[in-house]
């Protein structure tokens, strides 16, 4: 979750021009460099129009240059919901007062043969929406109150599950058709939603990609079903914003930050500009770490994030595409999720100055991130393409990369070394955070989502100044003082009023805490 400004991306991308390419994701591959330039000898500038529109362009981004450094630019963009496993492990560890956050404001599922559609966030949004029909509103309306219902009761099976060692029956509340459930197990989940709920194939689509959010078409009804839930449970939990969504201030790579913060006020200790080469290993423990300069710290246990002699030969990588652009032209300004529907599918994050990714000063531009991940490299650069074609947005810059995606190993990691997989992309950071709580629980005996749920996230924002109020209220009662005085005639001087502060524990009384006395 890297996070660059304008200047060093750019930067950091022409030196990679020279590299030979290679299976690293610390560096940028051009994946499509040449195809991007066919493109551009493709299009022509013989018309008025577009040479004025091109010279502005140029001008804008040389404008966008001057101010690099005020850019905040995510390789790997994530959002999270705002309530849920992601939320209550940065609260639990203590991280979430490092983070600010803004909503999501919409997302949008975008097919390539029809017209975008604004996914609704609560039951006035499908009663009121006029792209669904009346048939499918009452579909959908079952489906969802189904999904929050065994969301519901997965918590309750959990806590049954846990009961169940100290006691002969079952609960009778906790009982529930398994044979509905083990009928759509090996299924995918648009399949289980035309089956069960006679969704037309579109719908499913919709409901698939941009409720539950799934990456492909191959997402099983189980995680469809959990996904939903997760979706539904995070509606509504940001103040002032019905989207379950939301967004971290100044890009992505505040969360990992934040972590590192954490971990440093609890004692950990940060070496920086040190290469690791090897770790030494004492049977089937790691006991050392050897750093550049002949140095050997030892250690107990080990983290690996990247363990590529371990790791499985795959040819699934991740296609990732970052573009500055004019901002194209919906309704809402703020971060929005695009779900463009393609094969493979791509997922799209669009965020601006709201989120403090673009400066303040270009409130026109913002960063379009799209990715899309799979076997077939001609497939996926053809879906990038097409989703960068959908908005019809003037670029200004754009760049675009891939990395292998790792879900298995070779050989097993040692006992007291956890290594870190490279997971398939999603828009939440759920997927991270609870491969993170595995290797904790296993190697660390650590329960990262062991605290209750929180039911809301801070707001936005730097807190209110108090002391602006604390003034206000002050004046505020030397006036009242001045007016209502008995002796009008000779009213008591403002120089000569004192403030006194009382202290009340009682909400109540804070509009009380300062009394004004006259000498």
């Amino acid at each position: 979750m890297a996070c660059h400004t304008l200047d060093s991306i750019i930067d950091w991308a022409v030196k990679k021009e020279s590299i030979e390419k290679v299976d690293d994701d610390s560096r940028i591959n051009d994946i499509d460099r040449v195809w991007l330039h066919e493109i551009d000898e493709e299009e022509e500038k013989d018309d008025i129009k577009e040479i004025v529109e091109s010279v502005v362009d140029e001008v804008i981004l040389r404008a966008a240059k001057q101010i690099g450094k005020r850019f905040n630019i995510d390789l790997q963009p994530k959002f999270c919901f705002g309530r849920g496993e992601s939320t209550q492990a940065m609260i639990h560890l203590g991280v979430a007062h490092y983070l600010e956050f803004t909503p999501v404001r919409a997302t949008w599922y975008c097919p390539l043969d029809d017209q975008m559609q604004r996914v609704p966030n609560s039951k006035k949004d499908i009663f009121t929406s006029r792209q669904l029909k009346p048939a499918t509103k009452r579909k959908l309306m079952r489906f969802l109150q189904e999904s929050m219902d065994a969301t519901i009761q997965a918590a309750e099976n959990l806590n049954e599950r846990e009961l169940t060692s100290s006691r002969a029956l079952r609960r009778p509340q906790n009982k529930k058709n398994t044979a509905q459930n083990n009928t759509f197990e090996h299924i995918s989940f648009e399949q289980g939603l035309c089956a069960r709920y006679n969704f037309e194939k579109k719908e499913a689509k919709l409901i698939a990609a941009a409720v539950a959010l799934a990456p492909d078409e191959n997402t099983s009804w189980t995680d469809g079903i959990c996904n939903v839930g997760r979706h539904l449970s995070a509606l509504g939990a940001f103040v002032g914003c019905d989207s379950a969504l939301v967004a971290p201030l100044y890009g992505a790579g505040e969360l990992p930050q934040a972590f590192c913060r954490a971990c440093a006020v609890q004692g950990g200790i940060y070496a920086l500009r040190t290469q690791v080469i090897n770790l030494c290993f004492d049977h089937e423990k790691v006991t050392a770490v050897r750093f550049n300069g002949n140095r050997l710290v030892h250690c107990t246990r080990g983290c690996v994030i990247r363990a590529d002699a371990i790791m499985s030969k795959t040819t699934m990588r991740c296609y990732r595409r970052i573009a500055l652009i004019q901002r194209p032209p919906f309704s809402e300004n703020g971060p929005l999720a695009l779900i463009v529907d393609t094969t493979p599918r791509v997922q799209a994050l669009l965020v601006d100055y709201t989120t403090y990714a673009i400066p303040e000063s270009l409130p026109d531009l913002c960063l379009l991130h799209f990715e899309t991940f799979g076997n077939d490299q001609k497939a996926c650069l053809s879906a990038l393409k097409a989703a960068r074609d959908f908005f019809h947005c003037r670029t200004l810059w754009t760049q675009a990369f891939s990395y292998p995606i790792h879900d298995s190993f070779t050989i097993s990691p040692k006992k007291n070394l956890a290594v870190c997989r490279r997971l398939c992309p999603t828009l939440d950071v759920f997927p991270q955070v609870q491969h993170a709580s595995e290797l904790a629980k296993l190697h660390f005996d650590l329960d990262l989502l062991a605290a209750p749920p929180q039911e809301k996230i801070p707001t936005i924002g730097p807190p209110e100044d108090e002391d602006d109020h604390i003034l206000e209220d002050i004046a505020t009662k030397l006036e009242r003082s001045v007016t209502t005085s008995d002796n009008v005639d000779n009213p008591p001087s403002l120089s000569t009023a004192t403030v006194v502060p009382i202290s009340s524990a009682n909400a109540k009384d804070k509009e009380e805490q300062y009394q004004v006395k006259t000498k």
